[in-house]
């Protein structure tokens, strides 16, 4: 049994969110290259994210915005990507070694553009040979490097147990902040 604080202290109740109590309202939205053998890759991080963090989807597993047909299907993706950047808590992305990752990297770049205040709910994963230097897009590293408030964390090359434990262990942080955010405000 953990210790509670609120028990000995009960003004603390109404001081400080609980992340327990929020973890599975946050939603957390991961995006990356949809195409084999990486999109698989971003399924597994979903289902393992999923089993703290209940709403955590691919862009995909959301049927929200309806497609339209006189749209082509580039259009309707960004248009459904654009749509849960901004109604997302939280955003994950993974930007493989090997990937296009030219659509998820036009999205990303994009960011800035869609609300500041998504820009440190934004957390980036690097797949990279050398976690000292990852080597990312000019697009990406333009970025990152112009808004610090979005942190870039590298993980070795088909290491997905770092990838998943890293995010994990982040996303408490990441929750707590969103929490005190909408408490003062």
């Amino acid at each position: 049994m953990t210790y509670d604080p609120t028990q000995d202290f009960p003004f603390l109740k109404d001081t400080e969110p609980r992340i327990d109590n929020y973890r599975n309202k946050v939603l957390i939205t991961i995006f990356g290259a949809y195409e084999e053998p990486y999109h698989t890759r971003l399924i597994k991080l979903r289902d393992f994210l999923q089993k703290e963090y209940e709403k955590t989807n691919l862009v995909e597993d959301y049927t929200f915005p309806a497609r339209e047909q006189q749209l082509t299907n580039a259009q309707n993706d960004k248009i459904k990507s654009q749509y849960w950047i901004t109604n997302s808590d939280i955003l994950i992305w993974v930007f493989f070694k090997d990937a296009d990752n030219t659509g998820v990297g036009n999205e990303f770049g994009e960011l800035p553009f869609l609300g500041v205040d998504r820009l440190w709910r934004s957390i980036v994963f690097l797949e990279a040979d050398d976690i000292e230097n990852p080597i990312i897009s000019s697009m990406i590293k333009a970025t990152l490097d112009t808004y610090k408030t979005i942190q870039a964390y590298p993980f070795l090359i088909n290491d997905d147990a770092k990838l998943q434990s890293q995010s994990l262990g982040i996303l408490p942080s990441y929750t707590l902040q969103l929490l005190q955010d909408l408490q003062y405000r």
